[in-house]
């Protein structure tokens, strides 16, 4: 299982980006994938870090699946 840190997030497209700590790409993350893991995509914040397993897209992309949340990002923690 990768572990990464939410590194973009856009709240009105429903989407956003892991910054992979392994160094490898930035990987694609909806809003689909944190409410099937119990994350409200509303509330979450760049910095929150997570786990996650990458699976292959129809269009021969990936994305983040199986997510897992680690720790939240500072804004979220009320700092």
């Amino acid at each position: 299982m990768a572990t990464g840190t939410l590194k973009l997030w856009n709240i009105e497209r429903r989407f956003g980006f892991i910054q992979d700590d392994a160094r490898g790409p930035d990987i694609f993350v909806h809003a689909i994938a944190l409410r099937a893991a119990g994350i409200n995509p509303d509330t979450i914040v760049v910095g929150t870090r997570l786990s996650y397993e990458i699976e292959p897209t129809r269009d021969s992309r990936t994305r983040a699946c199986d997510i897992r949340l680690l720790e939240l990002g500072l804004k979220a923690k009320g700092k």
